[in-house]
């Protein structure tokens, strides 16, 4: 069972008396706040958890209705989230009964506020859907949550274990020779700059995004295999998409950096469970994530210590 805390404007479309002294819940996400949003296609109603202020974005026909069409919508967003079936199925097991009160926390109904205008700002196309938006609301910092976002508490909350990436530039980090062509061969690798990423991954539970040039001539498989090949132990799971730089080596780490933003944003991986290794130094609001690397030498222990004390390994 749980309470749903709906807006003045809200109730009053609902046409359904709110409960005066409404039961504690049971569901671990807590008690829902509930607002009417006028926007367009279509109107929806925002809601957020009073525990966690994870978001969900519910479409308000038939308002009678929306209060049985917020657990879907909640177990979607929880598999985005990586929530094990399992947790959301239990979930969803306690919130089969709701009650109808009036709102009571002004610092969920700040929240609320915040999200409207977030929500405003989301660059909207005929491609997005409402996880979308919900990911892109949750995955903010909330000063209500010591800046740490709504994902990042509801993740902790159902014991789901941080997603660990490391963003690598290969040639940066794995070739000792910059001069080497790109090639399938063993000498195009370092073998103890392998083995000290292997140490890294390891030990951190870190998996690889490819960042370098690599990724515009090989599949994430294909990279998998190569450096299998080569003696690593690690996961690629994926790559950041490409965006040109408008000049030259001096703006390639900006471009970097965006890459790698964009990669975030599409992933449920938070800032701080992030670590960069690459030969540029310009990587704007990403630089405190960086570990540089010397092309001239590759992977070194004390980039793998820099690292895991970044991931909190160290």
């Amino acid at each position: 069972m749980f309470t749903l805390h709906c807006t003045a404007k809200l109730l009053k479309r609902m046409h359904e008396p709110p409960a005066l002294a409404p039961p504690a819940p049971s569901t671990k996400l807590g008690a829902w706040y509930a607002n009417l949003l006028f926007t367009r296609p279509t109107s929806l109603v925002l809601c957020v958890s009073e525990v966690t202020l994870l978001p969900l974005l519910v479409p308000a026909r038939d308002l009678k209705s929306f209060p049985e069409r917020l657990a879907p919508a909640l177990a979607e967003l929880l598999r985005a989230l990586s929530v094990s079936n399992p947790a959301i199925d239990g979930e969803l097991r306690q919130m089969n009964h709701f009650v109808l009160a009036k709102t009571a926390s002004r610092r969920v109904l700040g929240m609320m506020n915040d999200f409207t205008f977030q929500l405003e700002s989301y660059r909207d196309d005929r491609h997005s859907t409402l996880l979308d938006k919900e990911l892109f609301l949750a995955r903010a910092p909330c000063s209500p949550l010591g800046m740490d976002s709504p994902d990042e508490r509801t993740q902790a909350l159902f014991g789901v274990p941080p997603q660990r990436v490391v963003f690598l530039d290969i040639d940066a980090v794995l070739k000792r020779d910059q001069a080497v062509a790109l090639r399938d061969s063993p000498g195009a690798f370092d073998p103890a700059a392998v083995a000290r990423l292997n140490r890294m991954v390891f030990q951190s539970r870190a998996k690889i995004v490819v960042t370098s040039s690599w990724r515009a001539l090989y599949t994430p498989d294909r990279l998998q295999a190569l450096l299998t090949g080569h003696g690593f132990i690690g996961e690629v799971i994926g790559v950041t998409p490409t965006f040109l730089a408008r000049s030259p080596s001096a703006a390639r780490g900006h471009a970097r950096s965006s890459e790698i933003s964009a990669w975030m944003t599409d992933h449920p991986v938070r800032g701080r469970d992030i670590v960069i290794l690459d030969s540029h130094d310009d990587l704007l609001l990403l630089a405190h994530r960086l570990v540089r690397v010397c092309g001239d030498e590759g992977l070194q222990d004390e980039h793998v210590e820099r690292a895991l004390t970044l991931l909190g390994d160290g």
